[in-house]
């Protein structure tokens, strides 16, 4: 009888699906490690509708919350909190269960347990600067990480163990940073980033201080803002690098406040104060002499005249530019919609009819009837065959911060007036009085809401596009006396792979845009 060999012994079906049995047993509890688990944050987060930080903020968790994991995708856990399911990074938060850290410790048992380097004043590094960025972000340091132990950073330690019941000492031991930044041996716990990185965190909670590293549509319309206001230069792109931090700290120094970099609450409510006095007229109305009554002015005129006008307009509310006396674009477009208002030939050019009508006392504010009330009566608005479907890439390019827009619900025939504050992935916009914020509150049935409705949007050059919007009031806006707090947002068409991209709220918003769009052309007969 020939002896079996090692391959023959292995080949036996009977064997070769024990062994795999005993395989799967010994690797089971290692993938199912904190599933079923609670773990606690270490400190605020975002709870994400994704794995990943492109996916949409659902609600900011605070420290030590406890939550119960339930999967896993790479450096993320999928949690429940309360009645919501989202996903938070591995390394904010800490496993509870002691079988959990038995298992692991089983799981390596000869491994030495991963520990973070004592860090205390005079000392430098990488690690410092995480370290920074963890206080940062946690809101105990408002000082721009520079990988540098000095007095502030041992003050803002101390603060935050103080806050946590920690030893008070002002030195980050393994216990300290444990608790600000998460396991050392967890995935991107502590990794190294090097000299000039920003942090790394994105879409601050709403009201939150925005800083360097900070990247999303608060960002873009705190740029913007600032582009406004003439402190920043580049274009407005939703993340806060070296130029929109240098920005904010021309800012601080004009206005008087801690030239930090740091847009907190109080820089954001300063910036809103100058946006505002920015769009007041700075001059009483002056008419022009008679002369200058029986002028033609249109695109290109430049002179004081033009000056005049454009001061008329912005007191009536048609224009939200700078006063400049250049008749540009947007003063043709202000032009057009006073002229509408007022029973005039809406041409956008401003002959003798259209100055002395502006100058004559009597004009027509923008938003309101020929009565003088608030424009709020439900009416057909305009024709659905006339509105159109066009990308948000377009309307940014086209309609600039300041413009005046007319908003059509379709559904409840009620129609209200909003101003773009920042145009970017979406338009910022803000209702442009008391009335039509008690308007649009009318529309969205006596509530303020996330939830996407579709409406027509009529803009000062006459055109209507079909888009999206909510109107819950959040972060900031510069009309201080028209009852809503903050600014809405309104979307325009986009792929879905965009939306997709964006995240789940752009999803809804895109969604609700093809559902209008279908109800409109059904409306048109098409």
């Amino acid at each position: 009888m020939q002896p079996r060999s090692i391959a023959n012994y292995f080949n036996k079906p009977r064997i070769a699906a024990a062994l795999l049995a005993c395989a799967l047993c010994c690797a089971l509890p290692l993938l199912a490690l904190a599933t079923g688990q609670t773990v606690t944050a270490n400190t605020s987060m975002n709870l994400r509708s994704g794995p990943g930080t492109r996916h949409t903020s659902l609600i900011v968790i605070k420290a030590d919350a406890e939550m119960m994991v339930t999967g896993s995708s790479g450096d993320w856990y999928k949690v429940s909190y309360g009645k919501r399911v989202g996903y938070v990074r591995k390394n904010l938060v800490t496993v509870k269960s002691a079988s959990s850290a038995a298992m692991t410790a089983s799981a390596s048992d000869t491994a030495k347990p991963a520990a973070y380097r004592t860090l205390k004043e005079g000392m430098s590094g990488e690690d410092v600067r995480q370290l920074q960025e963890g206080l940062s972000n946690a809101g105990f340091m408002d000082s721009l990480p520079d990988g540098k132990y000095g007095a502030g950073t041992k003050a803002a330690v101390t603060k935050y163990q103080k806050a946590n019941k920690l030893k008070a000492d002002g030195i980050a031991g393994d216990a300290t940073q444990r608790k600000l930044l998460g396991d050392p041996g967890a995935p991107n716990a502590n990794a190294n980033t090097s000299a000039g990185t920003q942090p790394v965190y994105t879409e601050p909670a709403a009201g939150s201080s925005l800083r360097l590293g900070a990247k999303g549509d608060a960002v873009r319309a705190l740029q913007t803002q600032l582009q406004t206001l003439g402190y920043l230069k580049s274009k407005p792109d939703g993340s806060y690098g070296q130029q929109t931090e240098q920005a904010v700290m021309a800012f601080q120094r004009a206005a008087k406040l801690k030239a930090d970099g740091v847009a907190g609450n109080a820089t954001q409510t300063a910036i809103s104060a100058a946006l505002t006095a920015k769009n007041a007229p700075t001059t009483p109305i002056e008419a022009p002499s008679s002369a200058n009554t029986n002028t033609v002015l249109k695109e290109g005129s430049k002179n004081d005249t033009v000056k005049q006008m454009q001061t008329a307009l912005k007191s009536l509310g048609y224009f939200g530019g700078t006063v400049t006396g250049n008749f540009g674009p947007l003063t043709a477009e202000a032009v057009k919609s006073f002229q509408k208002t007022n029973s005039l030939k809406a041409d956008g050019v401003a002959g003798p009819a259209t100055l002395t009508k502006l100058f004559s006392g009597s004009a027509v504010a923008h938003g309101k009837s020929g009565s003088g009330s608030s424009v709020s009566a439900a009416g057909s608005g305009p024709s659905a065959s006339s509105v159109e479907h066009i990308g948000a890439s377009t309307i940014r390019a086209k309609y600039k911060s300041g413009t005046v827009v007319t908003i059509y619900d379709f559904r409840t025939k009620l129609t209200w007036k909003c101003r773009f504050y920042s145009v970017g992935a979406h338009a910022d916009s803000e209702p442009l009085t008391q009335a039509d914020t008690d308007i649009m509150y009318k529309a969205f049935g006596n509530k303020n809401t996330w939830t996407p409705k579709a409406v027509w949007v009529t803009t000062p050059d006459g055109k209507t596009y079909i888009a999206s919007m909510h109107n819950m009031g959040h972060l900031s806006g510069s009309i201080k006396d028209n009852g809503f707090n903050g600014h809405l947002c309104i979307h325009f068409p986009r792929t879905m792979a965009d939306a997709i991209n964006t995240g789940a709220y752009a999803v809804s918003h895109q969604e609700e845009i093809i559902r209008g769009w279908a109800e409109t052309q059904k409306m048109a007969g098409r």
